[in-house]
C-alpha cells in the first residue's frame, strides 16, 4: 500500500484521510499551514459596507473563508438576510456547500478558480462594488482582474494562513521522505509548498528532499501551486482540471497507473 502523504491544514483532514484510504492509499497527515483568524478594521469595514447596501457582489473561495466569514458575525440573521439582496459567489462546489450551511445561495464558476471566475464575470462588473473574503495569501489574480473590469475590489484577508506552531511534524515528514517512506505526496496551496520547503531549508535539507521528490509522485491543486513547487526544483507535478481535493487523487490514480 502506498503512503500518501498530505499538508492540508487540519480542519480539512478527517476527510481528507478517508478519500485517500478508499482509493486504497495510506494517509500520513502532517499540516505545513495553521490558520488564524483576522477580524480587523477592514473586515468590519467588509460586514459594514454588506449591511449598509453598499455591496453587489460578495465573493468566497473557500470552506475555510466561510467559517471565519461567519465567525465574526453577530447579528447573523440581519446579516444573512442582507446577503439575499447581492450576488454571493463560490469559488468550488466545496465552498458552494459550506454556504448553504449557513443558508447562504451561490454561484459557482465553470472552472474552480480565481481566473476561471474573473473570465467567467469580467463583462458584468463594470462598477460594481464587490468585496473578497480570503486568506491573507489569495492570489492577486482575482482582484487585479475585475479591477481591470472596471469594477471596484475591497479584498480582505479574514484570516492569516502561517506556520503551525508545532513544526515537529513537518521535520518528522521530511526525514521520511529523505529516507524513501512517502510514496506521494499532495500540495493543496502554495503556502503549504512555501512552510514545507522553509522547514527543510532550516533541517539543511532542501536539496536533497527536492532530488527525493523528483523520484515520486508529487501533486497540487492548482497551477499556482504547481509553478511554485517548480521554482523549488520539483520538476514533474500532477495537476486535476478541476482544483479539488478528490481530483487530485483521482489525477494521482491515472498517473500511477499508466506508469505501471
Amino acid at each position: 500500500m502506498k503512503v500518501f502523504a498530505i499538508t492540508r491544514p487540519k480542519p480539512s483532514i478527517e476527510k481528507s484521510k478517508k478519500i485517500l484510504k478508499e482509493n486504497g492509499y495510506k494517509p500520513k497527515a502532517t499540516p505545513t499551514i495553521q490558520l488564524y483568524p483576522e477580524h480587523n478594521q477592514e473586515y468590519k469595514k467588509l460586514i459594514q459596507n454588506i449591511l449598509e447596501g453598499e455591496t453587489d457582489i460578495l465573493i468566497l473561495t473557500s470552506q475555510n473563508g466561510v467559517k471565519y466569514f461567519f465567525n465574526g458575525i453577530e447579528n447573523q440573521k440581519k446579516f444573512k438576510q442582507k446577503l439575499k439582496e447581492i450576488t454571493v459567489y463560490a469559488i468550488g462546489p466545496k465552498t458552494q456547500k459550506a454556504l448553504k450551511k449557513h443558508n447562504v445561495d451561490s454561484l459557482i464558476p465553470e472552472i474552480y478558480s480565481s481566473t476561471g471566475l474573473v473570465k467567467q464575470i469580467g463583462n458584468q462588473v463594470d462598477g460594481k462594488h464587490i468585496e473578497i473574503a480570503r486568506s491573507n495569501h489569495g492570489s492577486p489574480k482575482l482582484s487585479e482582474g475585475l479591477k481591470k473590469y472596471g469594477a471596484t475590489v475591497h479584498d480582505v484577508p479574514i484570516y492569516k494562513v502561517g506556520m503551525p506552531r508545532n513544526k515537529k511534524p513537518i521535520k518528522k515528514l521530511i526525514n521520511e521522505i529523505n529516507q524513501k517512506q512517502i510514496d506521494i505526496i499532495g500540495f493543496t496551496s502554495q503556502m503549504t509548498v512555501k512552510n514545507y520547503m522553509k522547514v527543510a531549508k532550516e533541517l539543511e535539507t532542501q536539496n536533497k528532499t527536492v532530488r527525493q521528490m523528483n523520484n515520486m509522485y508529487v501533486a497540487a491543486i492548482g497551477h499556482p501551486t504547481k509553478d511554485i513547487l517548480n521554482e523549488y526544483g520539483v520538476k514533474e507535478v500532477i495537476v486535476p482540471k478541476d482544483y479539488l481535493f478528490t481530483e487530485m487523487v483521482k489525477e494521482v490514480n491515472k498517473t500511477i497507473e499508466a506508469r505501471k
